[in-house]
């Protein structure tokens, strides 16, 4: 897929659905049956991230980095985004969020 950065850049990346990770309730398992249908229906590229609780799936999906720690910065380039990433601050290397979509977030 491709998305438009903070920059107005154009990124290819998978669709990154936040998920919690160590156990099946409605929030998983809508995450996983809307992952399916992205896969099967569009030929979209899923990728899961883990995620443990609203607050910091919140910041993830709004692009923060530091959204692990509750923590809110936006990084606006691909040299903010590298730089977040390999301070540990990003999931990802690219200014895009780490999550693209969470249900039962809101």
């Amino acid at each position: 897929l491709s998305f438009m950065g903070n920059d107005n850049k154009l990124y290819e990346a998978p669709f990154r659905i936040g998920r919690t990770p160590e156990w099946w309730d409605s929030q998983a398992v809508s995450a996983q049956v809307v992952g399916i249908l992205a896969a099967e229906l569009f030929g979209v590229s899923v990728q899961y991230v883990p995620c443990e609780d609203d607050g910091e799936c919140f910041f993830g999906v709004s692009g923060c980095t530091g959204w692990r720690d509750t923590t809110c910065s936006i990084a606006l380039g691909e040299a903010e985004a590298r730089a977040a990433f390999e301070a540990g601050e990003k999931d990802k290397p690219d200014p895009l969020p780490d999550i693209m979509y969470m249900p039962e977030l809101y």
